[in-house]
């Protein structure tokens, strides 16, 4: 049995278990109080996202699959598989006749999830997206979870 693969993360890192087909995320570079508040907010996203993306056939996101918030905090999810969208659409090239059942599903998943929420996904980029060719499944596993926002900013109370 090989050791799960790691990932340097923004926030720490993420380690795929591909035999048990997990991706655990361990928030290491965050204060803990902030570590535990992203985890939940993770989880709160990722349960709207398979909401919204069970609408829509061929559209699907890692399930949460737990969730510990003691030092440090980590989150267990389901590994999806496929290739980073951005990698699969430089392979096929620009006219293959499966890009406009991508776009479709993108733009079908985002809407659905921001008009059942009425709150925008912040963090859309194809490199985020992944594609597995031999089921034509477009998985969201990156929530678009913005960051924390300090109300204070900008000067005014």
């Amino acid at each position: 049995m090989s050791p799960p693969s790691k990932i340097e993360g923004h926030d720490g890192p993420v380690e795929i278990d591909e035999i048990r087909q997990t991706v655990t995320k361990t928030y290491t570079r965050l204060e803990h109080e902030i570590a535990i508040e992203k985890v939940n907010r993770e989880v709160a996203y990722a349960s709207r996202f398979v909401e919204s993306l069970s609408c829509v056939v061929g559209l699907s996101c890692p399930r949460v699959l737990g969730w510990d918030l003691s030092v440090p905090p980590r989150i267990v999810m389901s590994l999806c598989p496929g290739e980073a969208l951005s990698s699969f659409l430089r392979r096929v090239g620009k006219h293959d006749p499966r890009n406009a059942e991508i776009t479709g599903k993108i733009h079908d998943g985002l809407e659905i999830y921001v008009r059942l929420f009425a709150e925008p996904y912040h963090d859309l980029c194809f490199q985020n997206l992944l594609y597995d060719e031999a089921t034509g499944i477009l998985t969201f596993p990156n929530f678009g979870i913005p960051d924390r926002v300090d109300k204070n900013a900008g000067g005014s109370p």
